[in-house]
């Protein structure tokens, strides 16, 4: 096996065309992901949807759902559904298109500049290898603008955090509990609208004691970590 590896490297597939097979763990990743969905809470039937209504989304978690977590429970995948994507599949209308493209905007930035550190660490020798730079770098999700109000039939929040092997859970702000951005985008949130449905996009669990501070979050769906499909589930 060593000389295999030290004569024929692995070079990938040569064909990236999509397997047959790829459509069939697409499907079941859906069904999985719609089954292990909870709904925590929906005070004054809040959920389900209108067909065809318009929605709208805020959180950087909305455009870049958490599919899966870290180390071994990491998965590539050919595409990753975010909820956003999945509700335009689903033919909602998406009221506040253009708060997103700013948002998105943001994440590309700070990704960007997630990539270059990485490369700067590798380079100047903080690092011994990729790997190690790689997972000694995590990448945390940059704060959104402050909430805007639009008119819309429904309104989302989705709170996200990374879970999984070498990423322990902390009891501070951003990891257990929210941090200051998340609160103030709840609270605006709140102050802006009567119903806010939120999205808990986490593979570990959260400190909810700030709904009691907050009623006017009338649902509470648990996404969990959903996989590839989770935004059309």
């Amino acid at each position: 096996m060593q000389q295999f590896f030290q004569t024929a490297p692995l070079t990938g597939f040569p064909d990236p065309a999509p397997r047959s097979y790829e459509a069939r763990h697409a499907a079941l990743a859906r069904r999985a992901a719609a089954e292990g969905m909870v709904l925590l809470k929906n005070e004054g039937n809040a959920l389900p949807l209108a067909p065809g209504c318009r929605v709208a989304l805020y959180g950087m978690g909305a455009l870049h759902t958490v599919k899966g977590g870290t180390g071994s429970g990491d998965v590539n995948a050919r595409a990753s559904v975010s909820i956003c994507s999945g509700l335009r599949a689903a033919s909602l209308t998406i009221a506040n298109e253009a708060w997103l493209e700013r948002c998105e905007a943001i994440y590309a930035k700070a990704r960007a500049g997630w990539r270059a550190l990485i490369w700067n660490k590798l380079e100047t020798k903080q690092q011994p290898h990729f790997f190690a730079s790689y997972v000694n770098t995590p990448f945390e999700m940059p704060p959104c603008p402050p909430p805007e109000f639009c008119e819309c039939d429904a309104v989302f929040y989705v709170l996200s955090r990374t879970a999984g092997e070498g990423a322990d859970r902390r009891l501070r702000p951003g990891d257990y509990l929210l941090c200051a951005a998340e609160r103030r985008d709840l609270e605006q949130l709140c102050a802006l609208y009567s119903s806010v449905i939120l999205v808990l996009n986490t593979g570990g669990i959260l400190d909810l004691s700030f709904l009691d501070e907050m009623p006017r979050i009338r649902a509470v769906l648990l996404l969990s970590q959903p996989g590839m499909e989770g935004g059309h589930a």
